[in-house]
C-alpha cells in the first residue's frame, strides 16, 4: 500500500528528484542545468560572468520572440475556423508573451535549449573579438584566408558561417526578430514549448475546447517545423564547411586560422571531425565542464601550449571559473601532459551522452571527471 500525495494542485505540481526523473539526463546534466536557469533567471552567487548571463537571455528572448511571432501569425489566421472570438483572444496575448511566461517559470526551458543558447552566447562573445564582416559583406584582410579561396564552395561557406556569427553579436537580439538558425531538435523543443504556452493561455478563456486548440497549435506547430531547413543554420554550415576544408586544404593551418580569429565555430568542428566527438560535446568542454578534459582534447589535437593557452584566456569571457591562478595551474599541466595520458584523460570525452545518462542512472553519479557544479 502506497501513501497518498496530497498537494493543494492535485499533485500536478510535484517533481521527481531521483535518479530516474523525467528527462533522460544524468546527475551532472541535471545539475548543470539547473544552475544555468538560476543564473539567467535568479541571483546566484557562483554564477557565470554577467555578460555571459546576459548574451544567454539576449538569445534565448530572441529565438523565442521569433518563433511565437510567427506561430502566432498562423493562429490569426486559423483561429476564426475553430470559434469566432478566438482570434481575438490571440491577439490579447500581446507580444513577448511566450518570453514573460519563461521567465515565470524557468523549467519550461528544458536542458539542451540552455545549453545550446550557452553555446552560441560563447559563439557571439568570442566572435566580437575576432574578425568581422558587415551586413554587405565587406570583410577585413584578417578573414581574406577563406573568403577568397579560390575553390567557390568553400568562400561562399565560409561567407555564410562568418555572417551568421557576426550577426549572432550584433547587440539587442532580443528586441529584434532575430533567425531562429538552431539545430533541427532544439528548434522543435522551441516550437512544441511555445505551442503549449500559448495553448494553455488560450484554453483558459473558455472560447474553445482545450482539444480543439491543441489541435490548431498542433497544424501551425507542424507546418512551421516542416518549413524549417536546418542546413542553413551554422552548426550545419560549420561541419560542411570543415569537410570541405580537410578534403581540399591543410586543416592543421586552417585550424590555427580560426583560433587566431576566434572562430571557436569552425574550430570546434575541425575537432569535432578529427576526433570523432559531436560537437556540442566540446562546447559543453568550451562553456561548463572540467578544463582538463578540455587540455586533453586539445594535447590530442596536437595544439602548440601557446595555441592552448590562447583557448583558456579566451575561455575566461564565458566563464567563471578560470581565475588567474587557475590558468597557471592548467597551463602548466598541459606541459607536462603526454599524448598517452591524454587519451586516457579523453575516455570521458568521447563516450557518447547515452553512455553517460544510463550510467548515471544506474550508479547515481556522473562519469570521473565531468564537473556537476
Amino acid at each position: 500500500m502506497t501513501a497518498s500525495n496530497h498537494q493543494p494542485d492535485g499533485g500536478r505540481s510535484s517533481r521527481s528528484s531521483g535518479v530516474f526523473a523525467p528527462g533522460g539526463h544524468d546527475a551532472a546534466h541535471l545539475s548543470r542545468h539547473m544552475l544555468d536557469l538560476t543564473d539567467l533567471f535568479r541571483a546566484n552567487d557562483q554564477k557565470m560572468p554577467d555578460a555571459m548571463v546576459t548574451e544567454m537571455r539576449r538569445h534565448l528572448e530572441g529565438c523565442v520572440t521569433t518563433v511565437e511571432t510567427g506561430m502566432l501569425f498562423d493562429l490569426r489566421a486559423k483561429a476564426a475556423n475553430i470559434a469566432s472570438l478566438l482570434p481575438d483572444a490571440v491577439d490579447t496575448l500581446g507580444h513577448g508573451y511566450s518570453w514573460r511566461a519563461i521567465q515565470l517559470h524557468p523549467e519550461l526551458a528544458g536542458p539542451e535549449l540552455v545549453a545550446h543558447m550557452r553555446d552560441r552566447s560563447s559563439i557571439a562573445i568570442l566572435a566580437r573579438k575576432g574578425g568581422n564582416i558587415d551586413a554587405e559583406g565587406d570583410v577585413g584582410p584578417d578573414l581574406s584566408w577563406l573568403l577568397d579561396d579560390p575553390v567557390r564552395d568553400i568562400a561562399d561557406t565560409a561567407l555564410a558561417l562568418f555572417l551568421t556569427e557576426n550577426r549572432w553579436a550584433e547587440p539587442d537580439q532580443e528586441y529584434v526578430l532575430v533567425r531562429a538558425d538552431v539545430p533541427a531538435e532544439i528548434y522543435s523543443e522551441l516550437v512544441w514549448t511555445i505551442a503549449a504556452i500559448l495553448a494553455g493561455s488560450l484554453a483558459r478563456t473558455g472560447i474553445a475546447s482545450a482539444r480543439k486548440i491543441d489541435t490548431l497549435l498542433a497544424e501551425v506547430a507542424g507546418r512551421m517545423l516542416r518549413q524549417y531547413d536546418e542546413e542553413k543554420g551554422p552548426f550545419a554550415l560549420a561541419m560542411k564547411l570543415a569537410r570541405m576544408i580537410r578534403a581540399k586544404r591543410d586543416p592543421r593551418e586552417a585550424l590555427s586560422q580560426a583560433l587566431r580569429q576566434r572562430r571557436y565555430l569552425l574550430l570546434m568542428a575541425f575537432i569535432s571531425l578529427e576526433q570523432n566527438v559531436p560537437l556540442e560535446r566540446l562546447f559543453a568542454l568550451l562553456c561548463s565542464e572540467d578544463p582538463e578534459l578540455l587540455l586533453a582534447v586539445m594535447r590530442r589535437q596536437d595544439m602548440a601550449g601557446e595555441e592552448a593557452s590562447r583557448v583558456l584566456l579566451d575561455l575566461q569571457m564565458i566563464r567563471g571559473d578560470l581565475l588567474d591562478s587557475r590558468l597557471i595551474e592548467l597551463a602548466r599541466h598541459y606541459g607536462t601532459l603526454t599524448a598517452e595520458q591524454a587519451e586516457k584523460d579523453a575516455a570521458a570525452v568521447v563516450m557518447p551522452q547515452v553512455y553517460r545518462d544510463k550510467a548515471a542512472m544506474l550508479y547515481g553519479v556522473g562519469l570521473p571527471g565531468r564537473n556537476a557544479k
